[in-house]
């Protein structure tokens, strides 16, 4: 049985979404489940999906990467200590 990783691309550029989701979309056992343009849409896209994997850009406007990754990683932490 095959492992799948879901991915997430976060970057404020959409050529540089594109393109990775083009490389890693060949990729066996990586699958791309979407694609975000700032780190909001990020959190946002974590809290309604199952991801993996981030490859998030540090500088995009709204809210860069560093404090999108502590707020999904704080919500998943909460989130797997529920019972």
């Amino acid at each position: 049985m095959a492992v799948s990783i879901n991915l997430l691309i976060v970057d404020d550029h959409a050529l540089i979404r594109e393109g990775l989701r083009k490389i890693l979309s060949i990729e066996p056992g990586i699958k791309v489940v979407g694609e975000a343009a700032n780190g909001q849409e990020a959190v946002d896209f974590c809290r309604n999906h199952q991801v993996d994997i981030l490859l998030m850009d540090i500088n995009m406007p709204l809210m860069n990467g560093i404090e999108a990754c502590k707020i999904i990683k704080s919500e998943a932490l909460e989130s797997a200590s529920l019972p």
